[in-house]
């Protein structure tokens, strides 16, 4: 009985707004505690939605829908949140000219880098079109892209994306029996930074660590880490000798360490590993990372059951993470931080 009175208050809250929109534009909505009365507007009124001639647009690319909504949660939030810049606040799409069967997704800030290699073969004919026609590659707000992954089914079918330069739109479609999706958006016009050139080649060390126990030892940190300028510094110990002759050498520590005046210091443990330095044996290794930035690239990964992260690492020069079997195919650059003390 529960249950049907439920129901019935839902029906007649329905009736009630069907029929406020299409006699008064006021939403009137009554319910078993009470009433609300909600003004509209004319439904002229809406802005006309942007049409797209796919025939005057470049050839689509397409991927599977469960393909682009992982693409987009991995890279999504290293894009710059400052609508001054837009070109570093979108999301940048490149068809690879030497493999088209893959394709480049970066987003950039200042101080970071996200970028995804995705392949599919929906993706040579896009690739193909792109270099005939001379046309530019996809820059498109990030944000639009996040509303765009929170619409698409947790799939394989198909996403395709038509480009239509002249007037700076794209359209992703998603056509279908059960679920039709038709989402328009701009196309961001500005040139983005060669992604290329930030990626560095050489490192001071590397380390294989589990993502969960290294975003623990990071959210530990949260607090303290807010009030000292989101600082904190990865320390990879020394290389431990051996008690006894014979005997095997030590795993090298990795801790995390945070500190705030008038607050103290604090420090967690990620773990133990078989650190390949080359650096020289003896020496302890640390860089400083923001804090917010680590957190966010982690967690990211934790969504996506991402289990462990090659960690290259630099102390003045910019880190690389990268998956451990390259699955997905995601690489992070993070820059350093510099403090005087």
């Amino acid at each position: 009985m529960k249950n049907k009175k439920k129901d019935d208050t839902y029906r007649r809250v329905c009736l009630k707004q069907q029929h406020g929109c299409d006699k008064n534009i006021v939403l009137d909505v009554e319910v078993s505690i009470g009433t609300a009365s909600i003004t509209g507007m004319d439904a002229s009124e809406y802005p006309t939605i942007p049409a797209i001639d796919v025939a005057g647009s470049t050839e689509p690319f397409a991927l599977e829908s469960i393909v682009l909504k992982q693409a987009i949660a991995l890279t999504a939030f290293a894009a710059a949140d400052d609508e001054t810049r837009p070109v570093l606040a979108g999301t940048y799409l490149e068809p690879d000219f030497t493999t088209p069967e893959h394709m480049h997704i970066v987003t950039a800030d200042a101080f970071r880098m996200a970028y995804l290699r995705v392949q599919s073969r929906d993706l040579v004919r896009w690739a193909i079109s792109v270099l005939e026609t001379n046309a530019p590659n996809l820059l498109i707000p990030t944000t639009t892209l996040e509303i765009l992954a929170k619409m698409l089914p947790e799939t394989r079918q198909s996403v395709f994306c038509y480009h239509q330069h002249q007037k700076s739109q794209a359209l992703f479609l998603v056509p279908s029996t059960a679920l039709s999706i038709r989402f328009t958006s701009r196309v961001i016009e500005g040139q983005f930074p060669n992604f290329r050139q930030i990626i560095p080649q050489q490192f001071q060390v590397k380390v294989e660590l589990p993502v969960t126990a290294m975003l623990e030892a990071y959210q530990y940190h949260a607090d303290l880490a807010k009030d000292s300028s989101n600082i904190t510094r990865l320390i990879v110990a020394a290389r431990t000798a051996p008690l006894n002759e014979g005997d095997e050498e030590l795993p090298r520590a990795i801790t995390v360490v945070s500190a705030s005046d008038g607050r103290g210091e604090r420090t967690s443990t990620i773990g133990y590993s078989q650190a390949s330095l080359i650096t020289a044996d003896d020496v302890e290794f640390s860089v400083i990372f923001n804090f917010s930035y680590v957190v966010e690239m982690l967690t990211a990964l934790q969504k996506q059951k991402v289990e462990r992260v090659w960690c290259q690492l630099n102390t003045l020069k910019p880190s690389k993470f990268t998956l451990v079997g390259n699955r997905p195919d995601i690489t992070y650059i993070l820059m350093p931080m510099h403090i005087n003390r």
